[in-house]
């Protein structure tokens, strides 16, 4: 799995506080978005976020994770930003033309 997509979704969860909230902002199920959730946390070997079927609670890992994933996800929309900043074209700009003999 894409870790980045990962981070997103985790991210989205804290941030939105419920999975059906966060289903919603990412445009997948809710079921999606668990799936998604829980591999991630068997592949890391540790619960992130705590779960029932009426609330949620980020673990004291799953807060280190979120923040550390905001980070990343800020790094990688920079750079994506800064290969476009090449792009502009910003200054003055001289034109010189040489007067016919009418």
């Amino acid at each position: 799995m894409n870790k980045i997509y990962e981070y997103q979704i985790v991210r989205a969860v804290v941030e939105a506080g419920s999975l059906t909230s966060a289903a919603k902002d990412l445009n997948l199920s809710r079921s999606a978005v668990s799936k998604q959730l829980t591999m991630l946390e068997d592949r890391l070997g540790v619960h992130l976020i705590e779960r029932s079927t009426k609330s949620l609670f980020v673990t004291e890992l799953g807060r280190r994770f979120y923040e550390e994933s905001i980070a990343i996800l800020d790094a990688v929309e920079q750079l994506e930003e800064s290969l476009h900043l090449d792009e502009k074209i910003e200054g003055r700009l001289s034109v010189s033309i040489p007067l016919s003999k009418a």
